[in-house]
């Protein structure tokens, strides 16, 4: 693990409580930019230096300055690359795979058409410290709501279609 990397997740830790692996960790040279990605999803982007190295204390130190100028709230922002994380590595396989499993049920085209999926941040409104509570909200926005958990620590996501369906079930 280097240096950058390093500084990093323990800032998350101590600051926002949120424990992130260092293998979902990356900071790159794009063009004239350093850019830190958490779970595959860009978190910040500065400008690189002539004299930069990727892996100095210098760098992680701008990289910490520029998420507290850009961000007030690091976990709040840390939350929702995790949710862009997960919509765009999980939401649509997992949809398919539900809807066509449900498309041999009882349910009708109007409300499998109506039905709307989304990973969302459940966690109390109060609550600004440690690690967030996820969940797939499957909803038709009027009658039927369902929240799935999920694990804010698991990437890439371990749900599958049937322990969805079973949690529909339930609410129906």
């Amino acid at each position: 693990m280097n240096t950058v990397t390093e500084k990093l997740l323990e800032l998350f830790e101590e600051e926002t409580g949120i424990r992130i692996a260092s293998e979902h960790v990356s900071i790159e040279l794009e063009n004239d930019d350093i850019v830190l990605f958490i779970w595959d999803e860009e978190c910040i982007r500065i400008e690189a230096k002539a004299s930069d190295d990727v892996d100095s204390e210098a760098t992680a130190e701008r990289l910490l300055a520029a998420l507290y100028d850009e961000y007030f709230d690091i976990r709040e922002h840390l939350i929702e690359i995790k949710l862009d994380a997960l919509r765009a590595t999980a939401l649509e396989p997992l949809q398919t795979a539900v809807v066509e499993k449900l498309q041999s049920s009882t349910m009708t085209a109007k409300v499998l058409d109506a039905l709307d999926f989304d990973f969302m941040d459940v966690s109390d409104a109060d609550k600004d410290f440690g690690s967030p509570k996820l969940a797939l909200r499957v909803t038709d926005f009027e009658k039927f709501e369902c929240f799935i958990p999920v694990s804010a620590s698991e990437y890439p996501l371990q749900l599958d279609s049937t322990t969805i369906l079973k949690e529909i079930y339930k609410k129906i």
